[in-house]
């Protein structure tokens, strides 16, 4: 039943009458109050809260996927809920060590999934990771290895691991999960193309460029026979392709797909859909790696705002769009500008993404350099100071990351102390700074 129907309306409202329920600030959804959750725990018995439990596990996986997943407003009520979800998921944990009715547990695990691409999509990998591994054991367990629910299951677990970057457990999986699918399902069949795809992806995440692309060469003309040249998953295949031609830097191969899928997602998707934004991102990269600074920055000007609208300010794929824009600023040389957007973007990676994750990083090294281009030596070297530490304590002192950020914290010291008079540095440094202010791709998003 539709939540704006008539007979869901009236119920909404009585119940709305004896103050059980009351609205959010903005209108957006209902809390229950909390002594109606004490009076149902303390009334149920076992038999019952089980029951309830697995209403509650339908009701929130069909909540969580019941409209466009990216939408800002979906995704918001995301991170709304999320203590709703992390108590669901300790109760299910429970309620799975006992075990579930057979008649029960495909719908079940399709809702908990639902559950699990939440986790996914707000980056808490622990839970995710949790449920997709109870998932694989628990499809395994009832349907057998080669059942479609368990290879969805270990698919969903792989994405989790690469995002991760664990990702020689997660090509464990998928060529195990691969294989099965050609022989359930065939070769040409759309979730057999979509693991191929993802196998490809996780070879791309481990620069095993050639064999990525041979994935990927195979996938793009299966999907344009099966599904149609226009159909969203032949565009992703499309643009997947044109991304790894990207990181290889074919960049006038690159821009030949891309300027393809640009304009048949806007006809399929609509120019304001997220992958249609996402494809002018990337186009904007490719002619930005041209050194088309003009090119790329009328395409970043025009995604920004429609990815605030979309998305909403704070949402990560908003703020690579804002950083990218910084890039591209700076490499004209136009500093302020840049730092401008760079001081919005920092504060709001560390909040939504936590201080320690890669892109927080790299937006606090983007904004350093920026600082350093304008010699304000001394607020760069604070601000490296502190991602050194953090890049030592995730990543490593021997991680290639590290190493580079130590090196050019070494090198805003002393030109601070060249800048007060204490020191004059060798050519040597002098030639360093000037690679480290000039190079693209020191300065990336």
């Amino acid at each position: 039943m539709h939540p704006t129907d008539p007979t869901i309306k009236k119920i909404i409202a009585k119940i709305l009458s004896y103050s059980l329920i009351e609205r959010t600030s903005n209108h957006s959804a209902f809390s229950i109050q909390s002594f109606i959750h004490t009076w149902l725990k303390e009334r149920l018995d076992v038999r019952e809260s089980k029951e309830k439990l697995l209403d509650a596990v339908r009701l929130t996986g069909q909540s969580v996927s019941y409209e466009e997943p990216r939408r800002f407003d979906h995704w918001a009520f995301k991170k709304r809920i999320v203590l709703h979800l992390q108590v669901c998921w300790q109760h299910t944990r429970e309620y799975l060590q006992s075990k579930p009715p057979m008649d029960k547990v495909r719908d079940f695990i399709g809702n908990l999934s639902w559950i699990a691409h939440v986790f996914y999509e707000l980056q808490y990998w622990r839970e995710a990771e949790e449920i997709d591994t109870r998932m694989v054991t628990l499809c395994r367990n009832y349907f057998g290895e080669s059942d479609l629910d368990t290879l969805k299951a270990m698919t969903n677990l792989a994405m989790t691991l690469h995002k991760q970057e664990r990702f020689n457990e997660a090509e464990e999986l998928q060529v195990k999960v691969l294989p099965m699918e050609k022989e359930v399902l065939g070769e040409s069949h759309p979730d057999t193309l979509t693991s191929m795809a993802c196998l490809a992806g996780t070879l791309y995440s481990q620069r095993r460029f050639s064999e990525a692309e041979e994935l990927d060469i195979k996938v793009l003309p299966m999907r344009k026979e099966v599904l149609g040249e226009s159909h969203p998953d032949t565009l992703t295949a499309m643009a997947n392709l044109a991304m790894l031609l990207y990181k290889q830097e074919r960049f006038n191969e690159a821009e030949e797909l891309q300027v393809k899928v640009l304009p048949m997602r806007k006809e399929v998707l609509g120019e304001s859909h997220p992958d249609t934004l996402k494809s002018m991102g990337c186009l904007a990269m490719t002619l930005y790696s041209q050194r088309r600074f003009s090119e790329a920055e009328e395409l970043q000007v025009k995604v920004l705002p429609m990815r605030k609208e979309v998305l909403g300010e704070s949402h990560p794929g908003t703020l690579r769009s804002m950083a990218c824009l910084a890039v591209t600023l700076y490499s004209q040389k136009r500093f302020s500008e840049a730092e401008e957007l760079e001081v919005k973007v920092l504060p709001m990676r560390k909040e939504v993404l936590g201080e320690s994750h890669p892109d927080t990083l790299q937006a606090m090294e983007n904004l350093a350099i920026t600082l350093s281009a304008r010699e304000r030596w001394k607020e760069a070297a604070e601000l490296c100071t502190r991602l050194v530490a953090i890049s030592k304590e995730t990543l490593g002192e021997v991680h290639p990351s590290t190493v580079k950020r130590i090196q050019q914290l070494e090198d805003y010291k002393e030109a601070q102390l060249s800048q007060i008079g204490q020191y004059s540095p060798p050519t040597q440094l002098q030639e360093r700074l000037v690679l480290l202010l000039c190079l693209s791709k020191t300065h990336v998003c």
